[in-house]
Formats: structure tokens, C-alpha cells, sequence
């Protein structure tokens, strides 16, 4: 009787570690499937979680490094317990990536973080804000000028008669100037603005 609860051991034992081999087998495989070599990696700096803008940016270049083997990282300024974008774009070039994409709303306050990208041959797309900082690579968003003329274009649609503008501008900005420069151009070709 004593043998025969030996062999029921022993039969018990090896069924528990032919299951055991075979789960971590198929996580294994699971996991080499799982793992990619990318190619690059890149990092995109988000401005707002739930905005429909971003969202639509993060979603374009997720699909994009997706079918082109290209590793992304998303950090989103809003919904990290840093202090503001600055830390992120720090925290973003020590980890030494390809290239990083973001926003260029106070660029000129991270000028020597951004002289640090530089330095590490890491270049910067700007995104929607171009900046007034020359050390971005690139700058990926509206024209701002024809903005401006738009803007007035769409005023005088239709309308024969006389139109008066107010241009009310606190900030002052760069990218703003050229949408007041669109608008400017846009009622000095018009006589009745």
C-alpha cells in the first residue's frame, strides 16, 4: 500500500512539473514573440492628457514608429508629479534618445536644457509652438501668417460694407506677431477694413 502512494507521489510530482515547464515555456515564447529590436527610439514631450490635439499627434506617431520598428516613449507633462516641462525635457535627454517631439511654448525659459540636446546630438521637433529657440531642429504646425489673413478673409466674406478690427495682444509672442502680420497684410489689401 506504501508503494502504491509512492508511485501516486511520484506520478503527481512529475504531471506538476511537465505543467509547470510547459507554462513558463509558452510565457517565454510569449515574451521573445513579444520583444522587438528597434531601431531607434524616440521620445515625444505631451502638453495635456485628454486633449483631443495631442491625442491625435500621440496617435500619429504611435502608428508611425509602430510599422517602422521605432521605439516610443510618452511622457505627459500633465499627469507627472514633475513641476513643469523643463524637468520632463531633462528627464527625456538623459535617457538619450534619437530625437525628441514636443511643444515650444517657453522654449526661450529651457535654453540651456535644450543647449544640452544639442550638445548630446539630440534634435528637437517642436510641435504647434515653433518657439523663438533656434536650437529646434525642426517645427511642425500651423503657418501662422496666413492664420492672420484667414482670419480677416473670413471677416470680410460677403460683406460690402465697412468693417472695423480691434488686435488685442498681451503676450506679445513671436508666433503671435506673424498672426498679426497675416492680419495686417490681409487689411491693408482691403479699403473698406
Amino acid at each position: 500500500m506504501k508503494i502504491d502512494n509512492y508511485i501516486v507521489i511520484i506520478i503527481v510530482f512529475l504531471l506538476m512539473s511537465l505543467f509547470i515547464y510547459s507554462s513558463l515555456s509558452m510565457i517565454n515564447e510569449g515574451y521573445s514573440s513579444y520583444k522587438k529590436d528597434y531601431v531607434k527610439k524616440f521620445v515625444l514631450i505631451k502638453e495635456e492628457d485628454n486633449d483631443y490635439f495631442w491625442d491625435r499627434i500621440e496617435n500619429g506617431i504611435v502608428d508611425i514608429c509602430d510599422a517602422n520598428d521605432i521605439a516610443i516613449e510618452i511622457l505627459d507633462v500633465s499627469t507627472t508629479n514633475l513641476v513643469s516641462q523643463k524637468e520632463v525635457l531633462e528627464m527625456a535627454i538623459i535617457s538619450k534618445p534619437n530625437g525628441i517631439i514636443m511643444n515650444g511654448y517657453n522654449s526661450e525659459q529651457m535654453q540651456d536644457v535644450l543647449e544640452d540636446a544639442q550638445i548630446n546630438n539630440i534634435p528637437i521637433v517642436f510641435i504647434n509652438d515653433d518657439g523663438v529657440n533656434l536650437l529646434r531642429k525642426a517645427y511642425v504646425g500651423p503657418n501662422n501668417y496666413k492664420i492672420g489673413q484667414k482670419a480677416i478673409q473670413e471677416l470680410t466674406k460677403d460683406r460690402n460694407k465697412d468693417v472695423n478690427v480691434l488686435i488685442v495682444d498681451d503676450d506679445n509672442l513671436q508666433n503671435r506677431s506673424l498672426l498679426i502680420d497675416g492680419i495686417i497684410s490681409e487689411i491693408d489689401r482691403n479699403t473698406n477694413i
